[in-house]
């Protein structure tokens, strides 16, 4: 396998952990020559990815909430109480 350039391994960081990957972190991989498909995996058994990914279902979850409340309760009640005429 070819090596990766450090724009795809500050890509694939980027995908996993929703920012840049630091200036040293990324030279370091860069020259110790590494594919992506293993910078992939070595990154995805990062214990921050696991912490990021949940962070990230938390902040899911209350945009969905967010959403019911401010979108989907008020159109239900528009529709529920006939208003849905006055629209």
């Amino acid at each position: 396998m070819a090596n990766a350039t450090s724009t795809q391994l500050q890509e694939l960081y980027v995908a996993y952990f929703g920012r840049a990957a630091d200036p040293t972190g990324l030279d370091y991989w860069t020259e110790k020559g590494i594919s992506t498909s293993k910078f992939a995996a070595d990154m995805y058994a990062q214990p921050n990815l696991k912490m990021h990914t949940a962070v990230s279902q938390q902040n899911l979850k209350l945009i969905r909430s967010i959403k019911t409340f401010l979108i989907e309760m008020p159109m239900q009640l528009v529709c529920s109480t006939g208003l849905r005429k006055l629209i």
